[in-house]
């Protein structure tokens, strides 16, 4: 039988190792032996005990003296280096099984953490660990086809839920860095749903506060499941805490109407909170708008018919800050016929004026912006849609002539850009540019800019921009590199920071990309 023990003392021709029952044993002395030291031993290796009993007593306190020195560091240490405060971030998955991963700031998980009993026989059989996060939600999707959860003859639904640790070392410090991280993770799971053949099911994608996550913790639930019952107590919807922790994932869902495909409407009314419903629909081909030659198009849009239809045709090109694009571009004739003749290239931002006036800036004066992509797929894409919401968090009135918002994207082919959009204010209302930054980042190389030619905007009041832009070739985009897309909040306005928002110029939302 070989035992372990660890070395307390060490003598001429002897150590006494302390074994894991506690129990003190003197074994024969190896040349290569040091204190601290974990050793297996036989039997065969153990000293018989002679007449020492003085030397016992005391090699017994001195051993039970380091036995609790050795007990305080290794709390020290696995306190510091505890997945819960190494992982930046929290992924929890509802199939039936609920299962949580802690993820590093690489998206590697160093914790799984079954949240009921279904999950702990999910999970006894595979090694999720020190994988990345998205093949170890692939594993559990393929055995929860092979054990029958995922059934091909229902339409079930897989529930991604994400939220930051506030518990990480770099919380406080790099909160809208992290938030980026996680909000590109989740758009990484929610594209599994395009990547696995023989699909019978749903992703939806889930992120929430801390706060949430937390509270969720508490009641035993994954932060998906948790969110699920403040949307039921917040509105009336009878179910139990019980009911939240056995219920199938997908019967929560429709039972709190989850499953229902928001299209122009705001966010729920609940903490923070962005959710994607994924399915895939492949690349939506551009639907002409045949347009008279030179005469500006005057019908007005409705934003369902931005955001729920397939895209429309896009203006010219914009080549200056201020000036209102005209004619209409036909996709057909487009890829029917030769290219146009290229339009005035561009200029450089350091070449270009500015659209916004400067003037003082009101030290109460603020905006945020909500964001939603409304593209079925960020990958290889030929035109961008993308739907903004200007929102007066101040308690002045804002001159809409003062303000500008910018969505950020790298181009990936040179080419013309046109544009087209609906605005609340009317279509005359706006003003934009495409602008080349002097200064371009990985994930940002092109800016939209979007400016208002008047209007005003009260206090706790909001205004809603509609734009869908191509490039006179119909060259792709892919999304999935740009700064300011956010596929999670797929449908779903959510404050977003990666599109700035400015007043007279001066930075009063977001993040620049750089910084």
């Amino acid at each position: 039988m070989i035992n372990i023990g660890t070395v307390m003392e060490i003598y001429e021709n002897e150590v006494l190792v302390m074994t894991s029952d506690v129990e003190l044993i003197y074994l024969k002395k190896s040349p290569k032996m040091f204190l601290g030291q974990q050793v297996c031993f036989s039997e065969s290796d153990i000293v018989k005990p002679g007449v020492r009993k003085l030397k016992y007593v005391l090699a017994s306190g001195i051993a039970a003296i380091f036995m609790v020195a050795l007990i305080a560091v290794h709390l020290i240490q696995n306190i510091s280096i505890s997945p819960q405060n190494i992982s930046y971030a929290f992924i929890d998955m509802d199939i039936n099984p609920s299962i949580g991963f802690f993820i590093d700031d690489k998206n590697i998980v160093q914790e799984v953490s079954p949240l009921n009993s279904d999950a702990e026989n999910l999970t006894k059989d595979l090694s999720l660990e020190h994988l990345h996060v998205t093949e170890a939600v692939k594993q559990v999707i393929d055995k929860s086809k092979e054990t029958g959860i995922l059934n091909e003859n229902e339409n079930s639904v897989i529930m991604i839920s994400g939220s930051l640790n506030p518990e990480n070392s770099d919380y406080n410090v790099k909160k809208d860095n992290l938030e980026l991280k996680l909000n590109q993770l989740l758009t990484s799971l929610a594209d599994i749903d395009n990547t696995l053949a023989d699909k019978s099911y749903t992703i939806k994608i889930v992120q929430v506060e801390p706060e949430m996550k937390k509270q969720a913790m508490e009641n035993g639930l994954s932060s998906g499941r948790q969110l699920i019952l403040e949307k039921a107590q917040s509105e009336g919807i009878d179910l139990t805490l019980e009911d939240a922790k056995s219920d199938s994932i997908s019967f929560l869902i429709r039972k709190v109407g989850l499953d229902e495909q928001p299209t122009d409407k705001g966010p729920l009314d609940l903490p923070m909170e962005s959710i994607v419903s994924i399915e895939p629909t492949g690349v939506v081909e551009p639907t002409p708008a045949p347009v008279s030659p030179n005469i500006e198009p005057t019908a007005t849009k409705t934003p369902a018919a931005s955001m729920g239809i397939e895209p429309v045709a896009s203006k010219t090109p914009a080549s200056s800050s201020s000036v209102e694009p005209t004619a209409s571009k036909s996709p057909a004739a487009s890829m029917s016929r030769e290219p146009a003749p290229s339009k005035t290239p561009i200029a450089p931002e350091s070449m270009k004026p500015s659209i916004t006036p400067k003037s003082p800036v009101a030290s109460h004066d603020a905006i945020k912006i909500q964001y939603y992509d409304s593209t079925p797929n960020g990958n290889d894409i030929i035109q961008i849609n993308s739907v903004f919401k200007l929102i007066n968090t101040g308690n002045t009135t804002i001159n809409l002539k003062d303000v500008t918002f910018r969505y950020y994207y790298t181009i990936d082919s040179e080419s013309p850009q046109f544009l087209d959009y609906w605005a609340q204010e009317g279509e005359s209302s706006l003003t934009y540019r495409f602008v080349k930054m002097s200064k371009p980042t990985e994930k940002a190389d092109y800016y939209l800019e979007v400016g208002f030619l008047g209007g005003q905007l009260n206090p706790g009041k909001e205004t809603v921009v509609v734009t869908w832009f191509n490039k006179e070739d119909w060259s792709i985009y892919n999304q999935k590199n740009d700064y300011s897309y956010n596929l999670s909040s797929f449908y779903t306005y959510h404050d977003w920071k990666y599109v700035t928002g400015y007043i007279c110029g001066e930075l009063k939302w977001g993040i620049e990309p750089g910084n």
